[in-house]
């Protein structure tokens, strides 16, 4: 396994983009260091633009999975501001949207 090849495709996972140099240039070095790609993910998902990639990619899925549909701005910012303040979880999310009337009135059509 190439490192730089396998920390690309971890950024892309994760963040949905390309490492920067300097990102790239940290991971090599946690690579040599001994760090396996589980690590380097999870140090990854863990930095505060992955969290939000997270949050966005959870309150997105939901909105699709539950709703049929895309975040709407105000939905999004709601969800996305009690993931990040009050620490909600994906599974808290789905039950608040699951809790609403636009996803009560889809399961009874």
């Amino acid at each position: 396994i190439v490192p730089d090849e396998a920390i690309a495709r971890i950024y892309r996972e994760v963040l949905g983009r390309e490492p920067d140099p300097s990102g790239l240039n940290h991971y090599r070095g946690k690579w040599r260091d001994g760090w396996t790609q589980g690590q380097i993910q999870e140090d990854i998902r863990r930095s505060p633009e992955g969290r939000e990639a997270g949050i966005r990619s959870a309150i997105t899925r939901a909105y699709r999975e539950l709703l049929g549909r895309e975040p709407d701005p105000g939905g999004f910012a709601t969800y996305q501001r009690h993931m990040r303040e009050q620490g909600w979880s994906e599974r808290e999310l789905r039950e608040a949207i699951m809790s609403g009337d636009e996803y009560r009135r889809r399961r009874s059509r």
